[in-house]
């Protein structure tokens, strides 16, 4: 379960930036490309974030369907047709990227359960952890978009990889001790 409070800093992120209007073409190739990075991704911690990547464009592609007004049933319908390779790519992601991280993450760090104390999956608390990383990388992200319309990384950005890693690897010390 992600934190309501990061799904809100990643609508923020796209509002402050003027990325409110759902350009399904666009939100596909992204979300294609994210999705390719974590089946590419070499280790443990890239898979994570790569991961959380994607998380933040899938929550930032909700962020935009819920921005999106329709003028008429017929926009809508028009739409919605547009949409619906969309929505289906989308969701057949998410879950079998998530099943599959779930297995990455289990095998990692030799554990898999719950916290009983703070009902809180071991995975959910590592994946939350990564995503508020991605997400502060994406903060230092600048404004401008390439011909695509994907926003840039620009000069002051900072890969959230070592972040991830050092949680990771906290969770795995924690088991063996």
């Amino acid at each position: 379960m992600i934190d309501k409070a990061l799904k809100e800093r990643i609508y923020t992120w796209n509002r402050d930036r003027g990325l409110t209007k759902l350009y399904p073409s666009l939100e596909i190739k992204m979300l294609s490309e994210e999705r390719n990075e974590f089946y590419m991704a070499y280790d443990p911690t890239h898979i994570v974030q790569e991961y959380c990547d994607f998380l933040f464009v899938y929550y930032g592609t909700e962020f935009k369907i819920g921005c999106t007004k329709y003028e008429s049933m017929a926009m809508f319908k028009c739409w919605n047709s547009q949409c619906e390779d969309l929505f289906d790519f989308i969701y057949e992601s998410k879950d079998t990227m998530q099943k599959r991280l779930g297995h990455i993450i289990e095998n990692y760090i030799g554990y898999s359960g719950c916290d009983f104390v703070n009902n809180i999956s071991l995975i959910d608390k590592i994946v939350n952890k990564a995503l508020l990383y991605v997400i502060e990388a994406n903060e230092t992200k600048s404004a401008k978009k390439d011909s695509s319309g994907k926003v840039v990384k620009g000069n002051k950005y900072i890969s959230p990889y070592e972040r991830i890693k050092e949680t990771l690897d906290f969770y795995k010390s924690k088991q063996t001790s």
